[in-house]
């Protein structure tokens, strides 16, 4: 897999030539992703970031999300990126993390502007998806071992993947796109936990947008940005490295089917965590423990969770506590669930969280990430230990959500209408559930998008 190779896959696979599967899968996570990013105006980076924008104003080409004002492509995208990735609820793939959160606002930034049809959305969509997966597949765990932030540098790829599907460019212009993206990749895995973590989403989408209508008009960059000397692997992982010797193929099979790119998420927290949460919580369920009852929570998981969900063992703020280990098991014990009802600052502080947060323990496992592996593919095992010297033990080999152990139609339904009904009425909630689920038969995007805000469709 090469730059040409990657252009050429991008410029002559179409709509038809897409399985089924995969388009159906992509309608799932475009329909969670548009939920999720309504949910997340509440968030600070959400609100913050959307009021910026608003106030730089811009050519009303494109729909920001939840507040319904209209901005420049690349301003919307921004926006719309961040809002996706603002409550860490949106669905991740191993290596790449959150695509969709990155990949869809850059599609409908730009589907707006130039009118382009449902069909068209799903192609881009899916294409971009796809070359970003396989990306991330290839280069491995080692970017987020050396402090990358994945969804930042390998989502500017997949956005301007797909924003160059969108305005048709030629296998040519498709390689600049990507030499332009390249160069415009970052992110700080150091920032989670912080607003810019979710802004490394709007960027990335932003990126993608700005490479494509740059191509498209001649702008100049390397048209090998995979390979050679300063390629852009070798660059962010440190090393000698040679993406044309991947056996990945492109399409051979699609990411979102096989990877599960889609693996949308019953929590809002950190996805590496979710086996433990799915453990704790069948826990409770099963053996009907409260949360005064407990003395000692012990969390056995890999060398990376000890590090980046153990970071923040005394969370003070919502968007800490979703990489808090030790937060989503005090909260889950305390009220049975881990929803968007938990993750509220005022939640993270009180005196009981706090409390029961200090009788959880995460202790390293000797199963460790192998090859071919990510960091949530590892056993993780959870303990409770009861002050009257009970302890139940609990190992789930697949979270819910994983491919394994997928959330089914409905669920991701009935999360859209969670997420959707802090902005959108119950009939506008159905209404766009509907046009989402048939999105390849809309002439465009006007009518969906118009439901995407307070105001209801636009006129």
């Amino acid at each position: 897999m090469n730059t040409e190779q990657i252009a050429k896959f991008v410029a002559e696979t179409s709509y038809d030539q897409i399985p089924r599967e995969a388009l159906s899968r992509a309608k799932w996570c475009i329909l969670d992703c548009l939920g999720v990013a309504i949910a997340g105006l509440k968030e600070s980076a959400g609100t913050i970031i959307t009021e910026y924008v608003k106030d730089l104003g811009g050519k009303p080409e494109a729909t920001v999300i939840a507040s319904g004002f209209r901005t420049s492509s690349p301003q919307a995208a921004l926006v719309n990126g961040t809002l996706a990735h603002a409550l860490d609820y949106d669905d991740s793939h191993p290596n790449f993390q959150h695509a969709t959160a990155v990949t869809l606002p850059a599609v409908l930034a730009l589907a707006e502007r130039e009118g382009v049809s449902g069909r068209a959305i799903l192609e881009a969509y899916v294409l971009g998806c796809e070359v970003g997966s396989k990306i991330g597949i290839t280069m491995g765990t080692a970017l987020g071992e050396l402090g990358w932030h994945p969804c930042g540098i390998l989502g500017s790829i997949a956005s301007a993947v797909a924003s160059s599907k969108l305005l048709n460019l030629n296998k040519t212009q498709i390689r600049t796109a990507l030499g332009i993206a390249a160069s415009q990749a970052a992110g700080l895995s150091r920032n989670i936990g912080t607003d810019v973590k979710p802004f490394h989403s709007g960027i990335g989408a932003k990126n993608g947008v700005v490479a494509a209508m740059l191509a498209v008009r001649n702008f100049k960059a390397d048209e090998s940005i995979f390979e050679g000397h300063h390629s852009f692997p070798k660059v962010f992982l440190g090393k000698e490295y040679d993406l044309a010797k991947s056996n990945r193929q492109l399409g051979a099979p699609f990411s979102i089917v096989s990877q599960g790119i889609g693996r949308i998420k019953p929590y809002p927290t950190g996805g590496p965590s979710h086996k433990s949460v799915t453990a704790i919580l069948e826990l409770i369920q099963k053996h009907r423990i409260h949360a005064e009852e407990v003395a000692e929570v012990e969390c056995q998981v890999s060398s990376y969770l000890v590090q980046h969900f153990g970071h923040y063992s005394r969370p003070k703020t919502a968007s800490q506590a979703r990489f808090s280990m030790h937060y989503a098991m005090a909260a889950a014990l305390i009220d049975g669930a881990l929803t968007l009802k938990q993750f509220t600052d005022e939640k993270v502080t009180t005196p009981e969280v706090q409390d029961l947060m200090s009788k959880v323990k995460l202790v390293k496992l000797d199963s460790e990430v192998k090859e071919g592996q990510t960091h949530s593919d590892p056993p993780q095992i959870v303990t409770v230990k009861l002050e009257n010297g009970k302890a139940y033990s609990h190992q789930v080999p697949f979270a819910k959500g994983e491919p394994q152990n997928p959330m089914s139609l409905e669920e991701i339904i009935d999360k859209f209408r969670d997420c959707a009904g802090t902005v959108l009425s119950p009939l506008d909630i159905e209404q766009t559930v509907d046009l989402v689920l048939n999105v390849e038969t809309l002439p465009d995007i006007t009518e969906l998008m118009g439901f995407m805000c307070k105001t209801g469709p636009l006129n």
